[in-house]
């Protein structure tokens, strides 16, 4: 079995666990716009060991919560 991705902050107070000082509106916007681009990869068929990759590499505003976002994207 393949896992795509780790622990992805999805609120406020997972957020605030992790030291991460952010607004509710703000994750959610974001996580919109990260899955989003996950979606694309998977539609072009990207080879699933390329994504955690592609993904930190699609990470146009980075923040602390898109770069712990980004950064827990694993293929095991």
């Amino acid at each position: 079995m393949s896992w795509l991705f780790g622990m992805i902050i999805s609120d406020k107070e997972e957020a605030e666990e992790y030291g991460i000082i952010t607004l509710q509106h703000h994750i959610d916007e974001t996580n919109e716009m990260m899955f989003a681009k996950l979606r694309r990869l998977l539609d072009d068929e990207v080879p699933l060991h390329e994504i955690p990759e592609r993904m930190k590499a699609l990470n146009d505003r980075p923040s602390w919560l898109t770069n712990f976002n980004y950064e827990n994207f694993y293929y095991l």
